[in-house]
């Protein structure tokens, strides 16, 4: 099932924010709205993937209206959530061995995740974030965050995801991240290779990089010493401490490069293995013995 079905199409939420006069009431509480001029503007401009800076922005501004612990709407939530629907879609899709119904899941999780956003400490990628932690919520519901659940969750190339995606892909779609990244963070901290900090840290650094407009694109990624100083910044702590922990995390990831596998032998498609570590995909040919 769509998720459409339970949030609807943005387009239409977006008429319907418009029409009660609740937008008004958005802009006055987040000033940067105002430049959109409507809910429908606003929808628009989240969905232009060439101005991904600016989409982080409004949505941001939308999820502080939404969160819980800021203004508590529940219209701006379903907007956010109608928002993310293509993205909320690819984690079923990527999850739907673990039961017919984990499209009410994910539903009801991405409900979860806008609503209690975390404004305060992730004021960036915040489609990618909710989205993240969306899936993650979701295994942890199901039980996969035991090494042996995690293993029977398949995690599709994004070839493939992107293929069966219907229509153009907005910029909320594209930034579910890499699902082959988010396999590999959810393998590793479910086999206790990674610790949640961890798992926390390495991806911190990745979205830094890949939001720095002055990174050339070989060297996003967690090696990134911009990236470095920006995630030491907002964590409150030493670049050199940063550091010291990535290396530690990526040391651990190199040992167990070659078991980057689910349970049935089969490889988890490692386009993110070089991501984080480096390491260059292998062919899975099974566990080493």
């Amino acid at each position: 099932m769509s998720l459409l079905q339970y949030f609807g199409r943005w387009e239409e939420q977006a008429r319907t924010v418009d029409a009660s006069g609740a937008w008004r009431a958005w802009a006055t509480a987040q000033p940067v709205l105002e430049a959109v001029g409507s809910a429908l503007a606003l929808g628009e401009a989240v969905m232009d993937r060439g101005q991904q800076g600016r989409a982080n922005e409004l949505l941001f501004a939308l999820v502080l209206i939404a969160a819980a612990d800021r203004g508590a709407d529940p219209n701006a939530a379903t907007f956010v959530a109608s928002l993310l629907v293509p993205g909320g879609n690819r984690i079923i899709r990527s999850l739907t061995s673990l039961g017919p119904e984990v499209d009410a899941m994910v539903a009801g999780q991405l409900w979860i995740q806008v609503r209690e956003y975390p404004c305060a400490s992730r004021p960036r990628a915040v489609a990618k974030n909710i989205l993240m932690e969306t899936r993650r919520a979701v295994l942890a519901d199901y039980g996969a965050q035991t090494a042996r659940r995690a293993g029977l969750v398949p995690v599709a190339p994004p070839v493939l995801t992107e293929a069966l995606d219907q229509g153009p892909e907005p910029v909320v779609d594209e930034t579910v991240g890499d699902l082959a990244l988010l396999g590999l963070l959810a393998w590793a901290r479910a086999r206790g290779v990674l610790v949640g900090e961890d798992v926390w840290l390495l991806w911190d650094l990745v979205l830094a990089a890949e939001e720095d407009p002055l990174e050339s694109r070989l060297a996003r990624g967690v090696t990134s010493l911009r990236a470095g100083i920006r995630v030491a910044a907002a964590k409150g702590i030493s670049p050199r401490t940063v550091e010291r922990r990535r290396d530690r995390a990526v040391a651990r990831l190199r040992l167990v490069s070659r078991e980057f596998q689910i349970d049935d032998g089969s490889p988890v498609y490692p386009e993110g293995v070089a991501v984080l570590t480096g390491i260059a995909p292998h062919n899975g040919e099974g566990r080493n013995s």
